[in-house]
């Protein structure tokens, strides 16, 4: 038996248990920085959030740093320095029991280094958010589940592909909220579009990566 990652546009079989296909090869540069008021919604997507009085700052700046966030709540996410979103991915995945108060729910924002990664996927229609669209990272599967992996991509305001919802478990057993903009926004006839390189000289707000609070889906 094998495990598969779907992507919307293309389908591979791969080896039981591992997937992926991240590698150190150089890739598109995509430089950005500055502060963006977000928030994350109940199924781990980066949103634009408006005001709502004095916001809890999570500052982002290198690899391994990493912060818990409420749902749905706002906060400003700074990114100090231009970094490269090519080289770096930023992670959204509800965050461990332990660190959770009872009642609500709680997402883990993580900056990692994409060359190379290794995601685990514990449990059947678990989703991670992963926000970086030039590399996938490698997947494993800790409970010996055969269910599908499959990646949808991301897309932001301005319908770029900015990264991946990665879930274990076909969208007929489990919903995916990425499933469902892609879906609508082909169905409107519009194109998502190839995220543009650019240098550290010219870097593009972290706003970028927020989905639009009023997007399809």
């Amino acid at each position: 038996m094998t495990l598969r990652i779907f992507l919307t546009l293309l389908v591979t079989t791969v080896l039981p248990f591992v997937v992926g296909c991240s590698t150190c090869e150089p890739v598109t540069p995509l430089f950005v920085n500055g502060d963006v008021l977000a928030m994350v919604n109940d199924n781990g997507v980066l949103l634009k959030a408006k005001s709502q009085g004095v916001a809890q700052r999570v500052v982002l700046s290198k690899p391994g740093q990493s912060r818990c966030v409420l749902a749905n709540q706002p906060f400003i996410l700074s990114v100090p320095e231009a970094i490269d979103m090519a080289r770096y991915a930023l992670q959204v995945e509800e965050c461990d029991t332990n660190a959770v108060t009872a009642g609500s729910s709680y997402f883990r924002l993580t900056l990692l280094e994409s060359c190379m990664p290794v995601l685990a996927l514990k449990s059947k229609c678990k989703i991670l958010n992963w926000y970086n669209p030039y590399r996938i990272p490698e997947i494993r599967v800790t409970n010996n589940d055969l269910s599908q992996v499959i990646l949808t991509p991301l897309l932001n305001v301005d319908t770029e592909i900015i990264g991946y919802e990665i879930r274990l478990g076909d969208h007929s057993e489990c919903k995916s909220p990425a499933r469902d903009v892609w879906i609508a926004i082909r169905k409107s006839g519009v194109k998502p579009k190839v995220v543009r390189p650019n240098t550290s000289k010219t870097p593009r707000s972290i706003e970028m990566l927020c989905q639009g609070k009023n997007s399809i889906g």
